[in-house]
């Protein structure tokens, strides 16, 4: 399986244009709101290659999280999800999908690099 066609299809029906600062050290909030977006929009996704690109983006967000909380997600995804509504995660997709996308860029740049035998 390719994740970056996955990921660009997924990403392609949520944003336009990436962030200038997608690149940026993101913060515990700030990938637990992002996985929260990516779980929200899994749940709405219109076709095969969208579930998988966003089920490829919740597994990343929530990685990103517990790696840096140190602690499982549930509990603080539950807490937080109690206080957002839909127009808060919408304002999610630009900063989140262009983080991810910006991940499926290097993922597949490395990818590009291992099949040319490089590293």
């Amino acid at each position: 399986m390719m994740v970056r066609p996955l990921v660009l299809a997924a990403a392609a029906g949520l944003v336009l244009a990436t962030p200038a600062a997608a690149q940026q050290q993101a913060t515990e909030q700030e990938n637990l709101d992002c996985a929260i977006w990516a779980t929200y929009n899994l749940g709405m996704a219109g076709n095969e290659a969208m579930q998988s690109g966003l089920a490829v983006a919740v597994a990343w967000f929530i990685g990103l999280y517990e790696g840096q909380a140190g602690k499982n997600i549930d509990a603080a995804m539950a807490a937080r999800t109690a206080e957002m509504d839909e127009a808060m995660i919408n304002a999610l997709t630009m900063p989140c999908s262009g983080r991810f996308l910006d991940f499926a860029d290097r993922v597949s740049k490395r990818g590009k690099g291992l099949r040319a035998g490089g590293q």
